[in-house]
């Protein structure tokens, strides 16, 4: 995953769901992830999401599916169609850098602090 580990720790992990508000696998023992972040000054949530989100589709992706909900969460339809299109999310994050760039100078003049 690159740059986008930088400032959290990703481990495997086995659980075991506990009434999970879906009611999906309630008592089903699962493999996830625990994310532990190390650094909160380099730590980018959104940036660990798409590399997440474009390694699993990589090694899975005949199975890999999108909830409902997935497009109003981000946003747009955007994400899931480069994700579902394989592509890499260096290149999905390098499309973002011109309209972040643009939000935060019109952000920066409305911050007190």
């Amino acid at each position: 995953m690159g740059d986008a580990t930088v400032g959290v720790e990703v481990t495997a992990t086995d659980f075991t769901a506990n009434s999970p508000t879906d009611g999906k696998y309630t008592g089903v023992p699962l493999k996830g992830l625990r994310l532990h972040v190390t650094d909160r000054a380099r730590y980018d949530p959104t940036r660990l999401a798409v590399a997440l989100l474009a390694a699993i589709r990589a090694v899975h992706p005949d199975s890999f599916q999108f909830g409902k909900r997935f497009d109003l969460l981000a946003a747009g339809p955007e994400l899931r169609a480069a994700l579902g299109a394989g592509q890499p999310a260096r290149a999905i994050w390098e499309r973002w850098a011109a309209p972040l760039a643009a939000f935060r100078a019109t952000r920066a003049k409305y911050l007190l602090y």
